[in-house]
């Protein structure tokens, strides 16, 4: 004779296993689905927010040390677009041009072109890929004075972006005394990007 496993003991109850109802499922995927149509867009905001901000720290920062470099040593400083960390993109003193590297050199024969440590001598490179897009508006290069003003009387702007998140853009306006002056995007200003990347 055998004892039967299955069977309930005497006095005690067995709470039954059973899954969700289809009502539940339904609310539980609605509810899901609201919340990621809310946080996803703001998601997109802060990563934009934080490449743009990685960006600017990075092109502050290499213009402060160009224009304290100038200015310590008595020298010219230029600051050019690279794109192999070796050598300047070109030198173009008009029009607007992506940056995605830069480098900061003494410019010993004032032609705005890094060639070997022979000829200038290297400060530093400084990477822009990976963060936000920097167009500055006033060609390839950007010098400053051993008093650390702005050679060629010329001031400018560097537009630093999100292509994705337009108006998390910041405008950072370099003066000709050689500091610089900071807004966030404007409607022109994202016109004025869009016209450049042809949107």
């Amino acid at each position: 004779m055998y004892k039967d496993v299955c069977r309930r003991p005497a006095g005690h109850f067995v709470a039954e296993a059973r899954g969700f109802t289809l009502i539940e499922l339904l609310v539980t995927l609605s509810v899901l689905s609201i919340l990621m149509f809310v946080a996803v867009p703001s998601m997109s905001d802060v990563v934009a927010d934080s490449r743009v901000a990685e960006t600017r720290h990075r092109v502050r920062a290499a213009l402060a040390l160009a224009r304290s470099e100038a200015i310590r040593r008595g020298i010219t400083v230029t600051m050019c677009a690279s794109v192999d960390s070796q050598s300047c993109e070109g030198r173009a003193k008009q029009g607007k041009y992506l940056w995605s590297q830069l480098l900061l050199f003494k410019d010993n024969n004032a032609d705005r072109m890094f060639f070997t440590a022979d000829q200038d001598e290297l400060i530093r490179v400084v990477d822009l890929s990976g963060g936000g897009q920097v167009l500055w508006n006033r060609g390839q290069s950007t010098i400053y004075a051993s008093d650390g003003s702005l050679s060629g009387s010329v001031n400018g702007s560097f537009y630093i972006f999100d292509e994705a998140e337009m108006s998390k853009g910041v405008r950072m306006l370099l003066q000709l005394t050689g500091r610089l002056r900071q807004a966030d995007f404007s409607n022109q200003d994202i016109a004025y990007v869009d016209q450049y990347l042809g949107h």
